[in-house]
Order: structure tokens, then C-alpha cells, then sequence
């Protein structure tokens, strides 16, 4: 495959998803990531689209906050602030728990937070969640069957759904596009809300992991009203009257 068809293979991509990763482009052309990373540059100067380099890949800069980003291009965007709600988020957990971890980047960074735990029971709807968790010989992991979302790893379609149907757990950790206190939580993609919404049913505490730039935003397709949600943890950035309107409708917040 020469370097023209590379472009155009990439383009393609970026105009499905609106974004790509350089892992993805290395993987789907066969060549090295220093390859990936050139040929991502030079799309980016000779193409037509709006395009924006970022750490890790590019994205097509449309101006607008919907844009769902590609699993190894979110894993390094505000990796610190994920990390931190990560680690919060393990603080809930007990020894013996069963819970379900929903998909992406700070559900990741989770799995990997969980090392030290014992007994517990952990489902996933996500491969690389999943197999991250499946390194602790502590923690008895369950993986959902369905469709895989490539570039992202998560899990969706009526067969995920239907088998989410048959847990029940002690907490839900769930992550969303974006948090709107009149929309409720919003996700970019429809292919992971209905699997989105099994998961709230499943939990007895359902706990909602988003940086602060989620909150106040809105995202394509409505997933579930805010009440849906025990408790967010977050990071510093919600300004006080939403603060005090979340609050008010039940929700706990934790800033880390």
C-alpha cells in the first residue's frame, strides 16, 4: 500500500468517527508508529477537513463538545484527573463486593486501581477493561458478550443488554459523555446507551466517574435522568449553583 492510499484510508476514518488514534492508524495499515505519526502529520497539513493534532492521534475539529474521542486517544487526554477519580472511585469498593464497571478511559484507569482488593466480582462491557482486570488472580471477572465497538472496546448490542438483565450488583460505576442538569446524562454514540441503561437497572448505588468538563454539557443521545445517579466523582470546576442543583436533586458529589 503506498502513502496515498494510507492518507486516503485515514481520512476515511476520521470522517466515520472523527477521530483516530496513532495506534489505530499503526495497527490498520501494518506499520510502525513513528510511520503512523508522519502520516498523520502530513494529513493534517494537506487535507481539507478541519483537522486538530492532539496527544496520542487527531480529531476533526467541529467546534462542537459531542465528539466522542477514540479509546487510546481519550487514555492520555486529562490523564491525571482520571487517574484521581479513579482511585476515589476504588475507595467504594469493599472487599466482596460484586460490581459492574462500565466502559473507557477512567474505567480503565479503575481496573487497574483495584489490584488490591480481594473476593470481589467484577463485570465488564469493555476488552481492554476487562483484560486488565483479568491480571488479578484475586478478582473473578465476567466479561458481556455482544458487538465489540472498534477503536473504542466497549460492548453494546441486544445481546449485551439482555445478559446485563441477569446481575444484580452493589454499585454501578458508570461513565458518560457529558452531565446537564435538564438533559440529564447524555452519551455521543448511540451504541453504547441502551447498554448505559441496563447497567443503572443492575446497580443497587449506581456512581457516576466524570471530570468537571462533562458537567453542564450535553451530549447526542439522552441516556438517563440525573436522579438515576447516587453519587458523582469529579474534579474541581463545577461552579456552585450547579453544585447546589445536583445536590438538590439527591446526588452526592465528590470533587478529587
Amino acid at each position: 500500500m503506498n502513502k496515498s492510499e494510507s492518507l486516503k484510508i485515514i481520512s476515511e476514518i476520521i470522517r466515520k468517527e472523527g477521530n483516530v488514534s496513532i495506534k489505530m492508524v499503526s495497527e490498520k495499515l501494518g506499520v510502525s508508529e513513528s510511520t503512523a505519526r508522519r502520516y498523520i502529520n502530513e494529513l493534517i497539513k494537506i487535507s481539507s477537513l478541519p483537522l486538530k493534532r492532539v496527544h496520542g492521534g487527531v480529531i476533526l475539529d467541529t467546534g462542537k463538545g459531542s465528539l466522542e474521542l477514540m479509546f487510546d486517544t481519550k487514555l492520555s487526554m486529562n490523564a491525571e484527573e482520571k487517574k484521581r477519580i479513579a482511585q476515589k472511585a476504588v475507595n467504594f469498593v469493599e472487599d466482596g463486593d460484586s460490581i459492574i464497571i462500565d466502559s473507557g478511559s477512567t474505567a480503565f484507569y479503575m481496573a487497574k486501581y483495584l489490584s488490591k482488593k480481594r473476593g470481589i466480582k467484577v463485570i465488564s462491557v469493555d476488552i481492554r477493561v476487562t483484560e486488565e482486570l483479568a491480571k488479578n488472580p484475586d478478582i473473578e471477572t465476567y466479561i458481556i458478550g455482544g458487538i465489540v465497538r472498534p477503536g473504542y472496546y466497549s460492548i453494546g448490542g441486544e445481546l449485551a443488554v439482555e445478559t446485563i438483565k441477569n446481575f444484580s450488583v452493589e454499585k454501578v460505576f458508570l461513565t458518560v459523555d457529558a452531565i446537564d442538569l435538564e438533559n440529564g446524562i447524555t452519551n455521543s454514540s448511540m451504541f453504547e446507551v441502551y447498554v448505559k441503561r441496563a447497567l443503572i437497572n443492575a446497580g443497587k448505588t449506581v456512581i457516576l466517574l466524570a471530570d468537571s468538563s462533562k458537567i453542564g454539557k450535553k451530549a447526542f443521545v439522552k441516556v438517563a435522568p440525573i436522579e438515576s445517579v447516587d453519587i458523582i466523582i469529579t474534579t474541581p470546576g463545577i461552579d456552585a449553583d450547579t453544585l447546589k442543583q445536583l445536590e438538590d436533586k439527591g446526588v452526592r458529589i465528590v470533587i478529587v
